[in-house]
């Protein structure tokens, strides 16, 4: 004779099946999917070592303060700077941001220490 066992369904497992049965119900045409559209922005520019600075300068930050709401070590801040490397990714991203709306910017950066 078998056993039964419980096992405690994890979060992971809850959200497995889940999703698989919403699969099901969906290639069985009984449930719509929920779409969203979203426009994505193009890859970030490339910055030039006096642009970082300008974006820097205009948040009235050190590069180290700099370095840090980017979340990049001060070395980083420092090689852009001095044309030695060029922010990529994410930060690229956020320093577009920044340069694009220095207000808005700091405003949410202010909001995350709240």
């Amino acid at each position: 004779m078998k056993k039964k066992t419980q096992e405690k369904q994890t979060k992971l497992g809850q959200g497995l099946l889940k999703g698989l049965k919403e699969a099901v119900a969906f290639e069985n045409k009984k449930m719509d999917l929920r779409t969203t559209t979203l426009e994505i922005p193009d890859v970030p520019p490339e910055f030039s070592k006096a642009e970082v600075k300008e974006v820097r300068e205009g948040l009235n930050v050190s590069q180290p303060i700099f370095a840090q709401i980017l979340g990049v070590s001060d070395d980083a801040v420092k090689a852009w700077e001095r044309g030695a490397n060029k922010p990529s990714g994410s930060s690229a991203r956020l320093i577009q941001m920044a340069k694009q709306e220095p207000q808005k910017f700091q405003q949410i950066m202010r909001s995350l220490v709240d």
